[in-house]
C-alpha cells in the first residue's frame, strides 16, 4: 500500500493547494493514501475531514517546528499535546513533543532532518521516535544519504513523503506499507511495528 505521508494544503500558511487537488492527483498517480500534515496544529486540517474521497484513503497529521527540526505527528485527535505558542519562528522542545504525543497513543517521525544544519548529537539522544523521513521531495542526495546513516545509527525505520505544497509534487516520495491501512489507528500500529519503507520516484 502506497501512502504519501507528508502533504500540505491551503490550510498550511505556505501552500495554496486545495485539498481536493492533492487528493485527485494522488488518485491519478495510483496512490492508496495521502496524509495531510499541516503546519503547527492538527486542528488546521479539520475541514479536510468532510471531503468525500472514495478512491483513496485520506489521513490527517501535523508538522511541528521544534528545537531540533520538524517533527511529523500521527495518531492524535486534537491539540492537547501541542504547546506551541502560536508565534511564527518559535519552537517547541522536541523531546516534550515526542513524550506528549506518545503519551496519548500517537507517533512521531523526524522530518527531513538535514534540511538545515542539525545537531546530530541532540537528535541521536531523542527517545520515542519511530522513524526518520529519509525520502522527502525536497531533499538533496546528500541529505538522503546523511539521513540513511542516521536512521541506521538510531535503530529506527524510515518513511517517504513528498512534502508537497503544489499538486505537481504529490507522490514524488511515498511510503510502502506491507499491510492494508484502513484507519489512522491501523496506520499508527504499522508505524510502530515497522512493516514499511520509504521510496522516491
Amino acid at each position: 500500500m502506497k501512502i504519501d505521508m507528508h502533504v500540505h494544503s491551503m490550510y498550511s500558511h505556505d501552500s495554496r493547494m486545495k485539498p481536493e487537488e492533492a487528493i485527485n492527483r494522488g488518485i491519478e498517480l495510483g496512490l492508496d493514501g495521502i496524509c495531510f500534515t499541516e503546519h503547527h496544529s492538527y486542528l488546521n486540517s479539520g475541514l479536510i475531514e468532510g471531503i468525500d474521497s472514495k478512491n483513496i484513503k485520506v489521513f490527517r497529521g501535523a508538522e511541528i517546528a521544534t528545537d531540533i527540526g520538524h517533527i511529523l505527528v500521527y495518531g492524535v485527535e486534537d491539540d492537547s499535546w501541542n504547546f506551541w505558542e502560536g508565534i511564527e519562528g518559535s519552537f517547541m522542545e522536541a523531546q516534550k513533543v515526542i513524550d506528549a504525543v506518545n503519551g496519548i497513543g500517537g507517533v512521531c517521525i523526524l522530518a527531513h532532518p538535514f534540511r538545515k544544519d542539525p545537531n546530530v548529537d541532540s537528535i541521536s539522544k531523542l527517545n520515542g521516535l519511530v522513524a526518520l523521513e529519509v525520502f522527502n521531495g525536497k531533499n538533496s542526495e546528500e541529505e538522503i544519504e546523511k539521513t540513511k546513516e542516521l536512521y541506521k545509527k538510531m535503530g529506527l525505520n524510515f518513511i517517504g513523503g513528498s512534502d508537497a505544497h503544489r499538486k505537481e509534487f504529490i507522490g514524488n516520495c511515498y511510503t510502502v506499507f506491507e499491510n492494508n491501512i484502513g484507519s489512522m489507528e491501523k496506520l499508527v500500529k504499522e508505524l510502530k511495528e515497522g512493516y514499511y519503507y520509504g521510496r522516491i520516484c
